[in-house]
């Protein structure tokens, strides 16, 4: 709803000077929402009984361009006597379908006094609606990829550190908490980290810090290669956990000793 009161506030506005009503309906007909001239918002909320909450249905109705978009899905005007009651015989009336990927999910439409009625309402309307449902298809596209992007960093195997301008944290993914809960449980700003805060100073100084790694010393030694890379106005860091690969690869190197030493002593 935001995203539709945004264009439809700016449409009411650039039209300042015609009374023009435009109302919006999810894609059972149900009256969410109206905004524009006071007069035929009286008519519609109060004579056709058509408040927020309320159904259009044909018996409240009668004929409606709000009905035959739903039903036709396509956009519809009903002009003065086409319309069923009396009372809007005097309104003009023109409704467009709403789609968000390729799904009905509403109408809006434009309601003014007959004598205001134009071809060009219908059109602007269907401009409006269209750079609605682009908007509303990016946020939705938008919404995907931040999931996604947010499922991939909690199950990934490497750390990611968001860090701002002056160095406070913003943002860790798991893998980051359980690297950084070696070093400190809780810290809000890279500068309180060690190693990591002399290699963010390193960094800023333009410095290009890569597969630098790092011993990390509590109860148990943890080996990172650690990378840093700007981002927007800040720097992301990636933690690569090592520690495993270097105790096998001290494995096999004093396997190698051992062999070497047998085959000596042989």
């Amino acid at each position: 709803m935001s995203v539709i009161t945004f264009f439809i506030n700016k449409y009411i506005k650039k039209n300042v000077g015609i009374p023009i009503l435009v109302t919006i309906t999810d894609d059972k007909g149900t009256f969410i929402e109206y905004m524009g001239d006071k007069s035929l918002e009286h008519t519609v909320v109060e004579e056709a009984g058509l408040q927020k909450g309320i159904q259009f249905t044909e018996r409240k109705a009668g004929i409606s361009s709000v009905l035959a978009v739903i039903d036709l899905e396509r956009p519809v005007e009903v002009i003065g006597t086409d319309h069923y009651h009396h009372f809007l015989h005097s309104a003009a009336c023109y409704s467009a379908p709403l789609f968000v990927n390729r799904k009905l999910v509403g109408t809006v439409s434009i309601m003014t006094f007959l004598d205001f009625a134009h071809p060009m309402i219908m059109t602007s309307l269907e401009t409006v609606v269209d750079c609605i449902e682009r908007e509303l298809s990016l946020l939705e596209r938008n919404r995907y990829l931040d999931q996604m992007n947010q499922m991939m960093l909690e199950q990934s195997t490497i750390g990611y550190i968001v860090i701002e301008k002056n160095g406070e944290i913003v943002s860790l993914n798991p893998k980051a908490k359980t690297i950084l809960s070696v070093v400190q449980q809780e810290c809000k700003f890279i500068h309180d980290i060690e190693p990591f805060n002399h290699l963010f100073q390193r960094f800023t100084q333009g410095e290009i810090i890569q597969d630098y790694e790092v011993v990390l010393q509590n109860s148990k030694n943890l080996i990172c290669l650690v990378d840093y890379f700007s981002f927007l106005d800040g720097c992301l860091i990636q933690l690569h956990d090592i520690t495993e690969y270097k105790k096998t690869e001290s494995y096999i190197q004093n396997s190698e000793k051992l062999s070497i030493l047998g085959q000596l002593a042989a």
